[in-house]
C-alpha cells in the first residue's frame, strides 16, 4: 500500500506525485507515526510512582550524580498518617557515604530565592514592563522580516515549478529531467514551509517567555507557592540554569535575566544584561524544555 497517500502524495513506479484528494493526515504526523512504527520493539523508559518536584533537575554537588527521591509514610495509632519525601545525595566530605535530605528543607530554600526575585517597587516594575514592550516590538520586526524573506523564496520556487511544467509540455526537457527538478524544488518548498512554521512557533514561545518573565518579576513568591508539582518543575527549569545539592545546601545558577534580578535594588543595572538579539532569544527558547 502506498503509505504516502495519507498525507497528499501517491507513488507511481518509484516517483511521488501530489494527488487530488484531501490529505487524511499531515506529513509531520505521518513521519511521527513512522518513527513509532519502526521503533515499536524499543522499550520506552517510564518513571514509576510519584512525580517528584526535583526529578531530573537536581544533581549531587559532591559526585555529580542525579539526586533521587523517596517517600516515607507513617501511620499513627489514631489512624492518621503522614509522609515525608527525602532526597538522596552524597556527603560533601565523603563521596562514598549516602545522606538523606528532607525535600521540605530544599523547597524552603527555593521559596526564599523566589521571594527575592520579585520586584516590589511599582516604579521599578514599570521599567520592566516598558523594557518588555520594547523587546517585543523588536522581536515582531525581526519575525516579519525573516518570515517575509522565506515566503518570497517560496513564491520564487512556485514560479520555477510553473515554468518547469511549461518546459515539459513543450517537450524541451525529458520526463526524467522534469521529475528530478520538480522533486528537488518541492523538497525545498517543503523545507521553507517547515522553517516558517518554526519561526511562528518560536514567536509564540517568545511571547510566552516575556509574559512569564513579567509574571515572575511581579509576583514570583506567590506563583511558586500556589503552583502544582508540574508547574513547579516548569518554573525551576525556566528560572534555574543549574541546581545542585551539596549536603543539605542548595547550590544554583540562575538563567538570564534572573541572575541580575536577584537582590537588585535598581532594575536598570540588570536591564542592560538582557540579550538584545531577539533572534537568539527566539531560537534559544525552542531548545529549552522541561524534562
Amino acid at each position: 500500500m502506498m503509505r504516502q497517500f495519507y498525507y497528499g502524495e501517491m507513488e507511481i513506479k518509484g516517483v511521488l506525485y501530489p494527488h487530488c484528494y484531501p490529505p487524511i493526515i499531515s506529513r509531520e504526523l505521518f513521519k511521527a507515526c513512522e518513527d513509532v512504527r519502526l521503533g515499536y520493539n524499543k522499550k520506552p523508559f517510564r518513571y514509576r510512582g510519584k512525580d517528584f518536584i526535583f526529578r531530573g533537575l537536581l544533581t549531587c554537588g559532591t559526585t555529580g550524580k542525579m539526586v533521587t527521591a523517596d517517600t516515607k509514610k507513617r501511620i499513627y495509632k489514631n489512624g492518621e498518617s503522614a509522609e515525608w519525601t527525602y532526597l538522596r545525595c552524597w556527603k560533601p566530605d565523603d563521596a562514598e557515604k549516602i545522606m538523606w535530605v528532607r525535600e521540605d528543607s530544599v523547597l524552603e530554600q527555593v521559596a526564599d530565592i523566589f521571594n527575592h526575585l520579585g520586584i516590589k517597587n511599582p516604579e521599578m516594575l514599570q521599567n520592566v514592563v516598558d523594557y518588555i514592550k520594547e523587546t517585543n516590538r523588536a522581536k515582531k520586526a525581526f519575525h516579519n522580516q525573516e518570515v517575509g524573506q522565506l515566503k518570497k523564496q517560496h513564491t520564487e520556487i512556485q514560479d520555477k515549478l510553473d515554468r518547469l511544467v511549461d518546459l515539459r509540455l513543450e517537450e524541451e526537457i525529458t520526463k526524467e529531467e522534469f521529475e528530478t527538478k520538480k522533486n528537488r524544488l518541492k523538497d525545498r518548498q517543503y523545507e521553507l514551509d517547515q522553517l516558517i512554521l518554526t519561526y511562528d512557533k518560536a514567536d509564540d514561545q517568545f511571547t510566552k517567555t516575556l509574559c512569564a518573565l513579567l509574571t515572575i518579576a511581579s509576583d514570583s513568591d506567590k506563583i511558586w507557592l500556589g503552583s502544582t508539582i508540574s508547574e513547579k518543575r516548569e518554573l525551576l527549569n525556566f528560572v534555574f540554569a543549574n541546581l545542585q545539592l551539596k549536603g543539605a545546601t542548595l547550590c544554583y545558577e540562575l538563567r538570564k535575566p534572573f541572575d541580575k534580578m536577584l537582590n537588585q535594588a535598581d532594575c536598570i543595572k540588570w536591564r542592560r544584561g538582557w540579550d538584545s538579539n531577539p533572534r537568539y532569544v527566539a531560537v534559544h527558547t525552542l531548545s529549552k524544555r522541561a524534562p
